[in-house]
């Protein structure tokens, strides 16, 4: 195996180690696998997973998650949707190296709560030796299948280990045994809001439909632009915006989504303070909305209702969208 050296002009290097993996488009066979990369530039060790995906443009992708959470974020989302935080997998902090379908590649940069981007050349230079040994490693795998669980009886992942030298080498890392569900989650309510809002009528034939939903066409106006979030909720019968909270991530502390998810249920208890009365029924989506909103009905007495489908508000949000009044 050549080593890779930081010296090597990396905007060269790493679009030819590019190219060359999707031309040996081991999509599939490495998707069977997840597999970690420690380099000596980052805190974490960097999760890689690829995931093939046949279709008219895109061949498949590898994705670099750095460290454990961060990994734990997009399974949650895979597997236990309503568990975790982020709507899309634009939501978790990853970069990625998608390969199309015409042999070509891209790179793509995520960060939660932000507008996917091309990587920067500070980031460039920090996936190029990432991308060199995934190269590597499919080569391998492709000469021994069992090679990413050669450490799996220790219950631990393969890697590739860069030392003081530069220089990589295979070895373990363990699994984290912390639980992967996700941290505590703090759900604040006004009591003042709430002593108010048990005095207003109880509306027993209103019915709201109320979601939380990521619009990546509507963005800040930085050099970096956050995505926009809408808390939205509309009368069942007549479609009337009852509340079109509008919001991005914060730009100053580690919050993230989790700051915005925690903040939902305050939001909705002032909106159906300005309504005056408290709607029979508040139909969500997903177990997720109805697990944050909880505090909020056992506060004030509507009915908490999951349904597959919010007809009314997806139709409400479609034509804001295409009226540019969202």
């Amino acid at each position: 195996m050549v080593q890779y050296s930081y010296m090597q002009n990396f905007n060269t290097q790493i679009d030819h180690d590019a190219d060359a993996i999707v031309a040996l488009d081991a999509w599939k066979k490495a998707g069977t696998y997840n597999w970690v990369l420690v380099p000596q530039t980052s805190e974490e060790p960097i999760i890689v997973h690829s995931e093939p995906k046949k279709d008219a443009r895109i061949a498949g992708r590898l994705m670099f998650f750095p460290g454990f959470a961060a990994y734990r974020d997009f399974a949650l989302l895979v597997q236990a949707p309503d568990a975790g935080f982020a709507l899309s997998p634009i939501d978790v902090t990853h970069f990625e190296l998608v390969g199309l379908v015409d042999g070509r590649h891209e790179f793509i940069s995520f960060r939660a709560g932000y507008v996917p981007r091309p990587p920067n050349e500070q980031e460039r230079a920090f996936l190029a030796p990432l991308v060199h040994e995934c190269l590597g490693l499919l080569m391998r795998f492709e000469e021994d299948p069992g090679l990413p669980v050669k450490y799996a009886k220790e219950q631990s992942m393969f890697a590739r280990k860069e030392g003081l030298d530069g220089k990589w080498s295979d070895g373990p890392v363990a699994m984290p045994k912390d639980s992967p569900l996700p941290r505590e989650e703090r759900i604040a309510l006004g009591k003042k809001e709430c002593d108010m809002a048990v005095k207003l009528p109880f509306a027993e034939g209103e019915s709201w439909e109320v979601d939380f939903y990521g619009v990546p066409a509507c963005r800040t106006e930085e050099p970096d632009p956050r995505i926009m979030y809408l808390l939205a909720a509309v009368d069942v019968k007549t479609g009337e915006r009852k509340l079109w909270d509008r919001m991005s991530v914060s730009k100053t502390g580690d919050g993230g989504l989790k700051q915005l998810w925690e903040s939902l249920a305050q939001r909705l208890l002032l909106a159906i303070l300005r309504h005056g009365r408290i709607p029979g029924a508040v139909n969500v989506r997903s177990g997720r909305m109805a697990r944050f909103l909880r505090p909020l009905g056992l506060q004030i007495p509507f009915r908490l209702v999951q349904h597959v489908k919010l007809a009314v508000l997806d139709e409400v949000i479609k034509t804001a969208i295409q009226t540019k009044t969202i």
